[in-house]
This record gives C-alpha cells, structure tokens and sequence, in this order.
C-alpha cells in the first residue's frame, strides 16, 4: 500500500480533529503499521530483518506477550529483537502536539521531553504496557542468537534529541533482565524520509479497509 507520508505525521501529531478518530484508525493499521516501518528502516539499513509469524510470549497461560520477533543479520551476526509497539501519540493521554513543520531546534527538544516522559535510568518504561517489553520471552531460535528487547513507538523519541529514528540506551541492571533497550520511533523516521509517499506491506490493513468498503457504502447522489 502506499503511504501519505506527512499526511500520516500530522494526523497523528499535529491534527486535534483527529482526535476522536485516532484509536479506530490505530485498531485498524496501528501495530501492522509499526511493524512494516521498522522492517523498511532495518532493510535500508542493510540488516536483512526477517519478521516471524510467532509472537513473543513465556509460553505459560498468563503471563506478558509482546508483537513480534525480528531476526536481524549483519556483519555482526544475528540477533533477535522480541518487540512492543506502541503508537501512543498527540492524541493519547499526555501526548503533546508536535507540528508538521517544526524546526530541528523545536523537534529536538521535544524528543528529550516526550524520552523523558516513557522512561526513567532507574527504573525503566514509565508505562507497564511497555515496560512488559523488558520480561524474558522463550526464544524460537538457536539459544545462541542473542535476545534483546525493541520498543517500537509512534511518539517523537530520542533521549539526546538526535535525528536518529532508531537507537539503543543503557538499562540499569537492577531493572530488568536486559542491560540495554532499542528504541524506533515511526514519526521520527517518517519525518525524515525525502519522499512524499513510500510502499509499504500492510497485508491486514488492506484486508480491513475492504471489509470497511463493503460493508459502510456511500449514499448515492
């Protein structure tokens, strides 16, 4: 499907009227959406990500499950990341506006604030929805591919107020199992993209909006 870039950046960062709106879109494209994004920034990247079609859980009745596991290959190896997607955003409780059209100096401290607001040195994800991304997941994969948690995020983030959509912070071990978290965020990565639309694989999304399609039919004139 092709993506409206800055249409998809100011609906959820910068669109009030949205508002009401926002949750019925995320239930339609929200995890799918993160997911493929992540994929295409880790594809560019040259890290030949591989999305399986298990979720992360503990394999217990109860118990945190995560979105997905995705197997990255580079120069350095494999690694698995098991990933949370949140796309909490300006419409969400606490979210802050952020124009479309904001300056560096403007996206750059709004980054520092938004970081600031998830997560703390000493004690992790603010929120236990996320901060779940931390629980040890059985691994699918050969015990030796290392396993690290990826918080994958609608929301402006960067905890020095970088560019980059993605990076990787230190965790205080008394924490959490892991000693690092890796973070993507989707609007940073969007706003950085040059091209006014990009392709992505929404298999589901597609899905959805053909059911919506045929079910809620316009008047006719």
């Amino acid at each position: 499907m092709l993506i409206d870039r800055l249409a998809l950046v100011k609906f959820f960062d910068d669109d009030p009227e949205a508002s009401r709106h926002a949750n019925a879109i995320k239930a339609v494209a929200g995890e799918e959406l993160g997911l493929a994004l992540l994929l295409r920034y880790l594809e560019k990247a040259g890290r030949n990500p591989v999305k399986r079609s298990d979720k992360p859980s503990q394999q217990a009745p109860r118990g945190p499950r995560l979105d997905a596991w995705v197997r990255v290959t580079d120069g350095a190896g494999s690694l698995l990341y098991q990933v949370e997607v949140k796309t909490w955003s300006s419409h969400s409780i606490r979210g802050a506006s952020l124009s479309v059209h904001a300056c560096p100096a403007q996206i750059s401290a709004y980054k520092i604030r938004e970081w600031e607001k998830y997560f703390k040195p000493d004690r992790g994800f603010q929120a236990p929805a996320l901060h779940k991304v931390f629980e040890p997941m059985v691994s699918p994969e050969s015990p030796d591919i290392r396993v690290e948690p990826l918080a994958c995020l609608w929301t402006a983030v960067h905890h020095q107020g970088g560019d980059e959509p993605f990076f990787r912070v230190p965790v205080e071990v008394a924490v959490c199992h892991f000693n690092v978290i890796n973070v993507f965020s989707m609007s940073a990565y969007l706003r950085a993209l040059p091209q006014p639309q990009i392709e992505l694989h929404l298999p589901d999304t597609q899905r959805r909006l053909q059911y919506l399609s045929s079910l809620f039919l316009p008047t006719p004139d």
